[in-house]
């Protein structure tokens, strides 16, 4: 069994970006026959990067190399993807888990980065020339709903299955027609709400009710008693007191 190269991206919701990454890692393993090359996702989007890495455990990868899309690279970032990646190697428990390595992006590395844009300047499609004047409408509808229901996608959220949660929710929400009926109802992804620890976490506005370690019942729990009876669920909610919070 070859190493892997995770490439590890930002975000990817629509099948274009999903497509033009599984391209490059065609791109990347035909050019280096030694190594076998996949991508895996922060936030927004699947798969996460827990969830590729139990995947290439399962196949007894021997090594996997992060490398990441995103640069220049805040310090944080890589201390999000170590602890990311221990917290799933502790819950592999004694199961089995490939070497991993953490790849720094090249800015220093400046003539090859010059190479690079330069090669995506000339190939610039034409068709995306932007020159000319368009109208732009001058107002919008503000939907009459109470409620906003936020999924949170940060790293440790997508990690922990919030697309499968927000998947769930929007169905629910569709088949109980939330967004008319009642005092209406909108929901949408977002980036880190901050509690990562609690993850996956949900919020409920205009309470600001802050849910953790949410699954699809409790979903669905919220949206009978906060959202359509406007009782938030005191079990499932954690105080926004500005204090450490443990999943309960």
């Amino acid at each position: 069994m070859k190493p892997y190269i995770l490439l590890l991206a930002k975000a990817a919701m629509a099948a274009k970006p999903r497509e033009e990454l599984q391209g490059l890692c065609e791109a990347i393993s035909a050019r280096n026959p030694h190594y076998t090359t996949t991508y895996a996702l922060q936030e927004l989007g699947t798969p996460s990067l827990r969830a590729r890495l139990g995947e290439l455990a399962d196949l007894k990868v021997p090594e996997v190399i992060i490398v990441s899309l995103i640069f220049p690279m805040e310090p944080a970032f890589p201390a999000w993807i170590r602890k990311s990646v221990h917290r799933w190697i502790e819950q592999r428990g004694d199961a089995f888990f490939p070497r991993i390595r953490i790849a720094h992006p090249p800015i220093g590395e400046t003539d090859r980065l010059c190479d690079m844009i330069e090669a995506l300047t000339f190939a610039a499609d034409e068709s995306d020339i932007v020159q000319e004047r368009v109208k732009v409408p001058k107002g919008t509808v503000v939907p009459d709903q109470k409620y906003r229901l936020l999924v949170c996608m940060g790293g440790a959220c997508n990690d922990a299955g919030a697309s499968v949660l927000y998947s769930h929710l929007r169905s629910e929400q569709d088949r109980l027609k939330l967004r008319d009926s009642g005092a209406g109802m909108m929901s949408c992804k977002t980036s880190c709400l901050g509690p990562c620890s609690l993850a996956p976490v949900v919020q409920v506005w205009p309470e600001g009710t802050v849910y953790g370690g949410v699954d699809e019942k409790d979903i669905d729990e919220i949206l009978d008693n906060h959202i359509q009876n406007g009782a938030p669920i005191d079990d499932l909610s954690y105080p926004t007191n500005g204090k450490k919070q443990t999943l309960k």
